[in-house]
């Protein structure tokens, strides 16, 4: 009797050991694989059948200046949640490594005191409002393997004035702080930050993108060349400031997006009046006129 007793106990202990270690590794599925794990403010997920993770903030830690590790688990950090670290108000800084290709729509949106962003060599993909309303970002410095930045990505970015293309990237250029396509042909993405008030948009440009300028609060008058046949939705809408636009070339009324492309009347105005330079009395009137 006491020897059964003596051994039920040992069983107890092994089993209480054994339940305690799954306490520490009970991220693994059924398959042996890990499921996740958290650690310093992150939550890893595994994802592509287990080969590798990606990341996220676990939305209550307060976490500052982040540097997401290569690996977890002995397994690479490859990716950047969709939302991952949005609205997450006390991130000043993040280092993204190497492994990383993927950084997730609004995966940075929000992240008001974001201040430096440092991007490994091996992103591939900045998804649709990934740094969207990040107030305290100045600059971003875009590496040779980004290939795809998506819509809004740096929309509402107050203080960015510059946006520097690395030179070997064979999809994106920047000139002066402006992002580019490769062959600047298109504008893609003019800094909320800077300050000038007066553009002419380069003769290489035969496109002003989807927001190029959006929200470009110090701009007061802009030159379009006759290069330009193609203005995107919302182009240069909030532009508050915009009272004087020189038109120097036709574009037609299937390559003026109707959304929004102004405040106002001007692309009414301008397809009605074509070549000229039209203005409005201040940033508040929606009523443009041909001089």
């Amino acid at each position: 009797m006491k020897n059964t007793f003596k051994l039920w106990r040992l069983i107890a202990v092994i089993t209480i050991i054994g339940f305690a270690g799954l306490s520490l590794t009970g991220c693994d599925d059924d398959n042996g694989n890990g499921g996740g794990g958290t650690g310093n403010g992150l939550e890893f997920i595994l994802i592509y059948g287990g080969a590798s993770y990606e990341v996220k903030w676990d939305g209550s830690t307060k976490i500052t200046e982040v540097i997401i590790p290569a690996s977890y688990n002995g397994k690479p950090v490859t990716s950047i949640n969709y939302a991952a670290f949005q609205n997450c108000s006390s991130l000043t800084s993040i280092t993204i490594p190497d492994s990383v290709t993927d950084i997730g729509d609004r995966a940075f949106l929000r992240c008001s005191s974001l201040a430096s962003v440092t991007m490994g060599n091996s992103v591939t993909s900045i998804g649709d409002w990934a740094f969207s309303y990040c107030y305290s970002l100045e600059s971003i410095t875009i590496p040779d393997s980004v290939t795809s930045i998506g819509e809004w990505a740096f929309n509402g970015c107050s203080s960015l004035t510059e946006i520097t293309v690395t030179s070997g990237n064979t999809a994106y250029s920047s000139d002066n702080g402006i992002l580019y396509n490769k062959n600047k042909t298109s504008l893609i993405q003019y800094p909320l930050g800077k300050t000038d008030s007066v553009i002419t948009i380069p003769n290489s440009v035969t496109s002003v993108g989807f927001s190029a300028f959006n929200g470009c609060r110090s701009l007061e008058s802009i030159t379009i060349p006759d290069s330009v046949t193609s203005i995107g939705r919302y182009a240069f809408f909030g532009c508050r400031s915009l009272t004087s636009v020189t038109f120097n070339g036709t574009i037609s009324s299937s390559n003026f997006s109707s959304d929004i492309p102004f405040e106002g009347d001007l692309r009414a105005k301008y397809l009605a009046g074509g070549i000229g330079t039209y203005t409005r009395p201040n940033g508040e009137s929606g009523t443009w006129s041909k001089q």
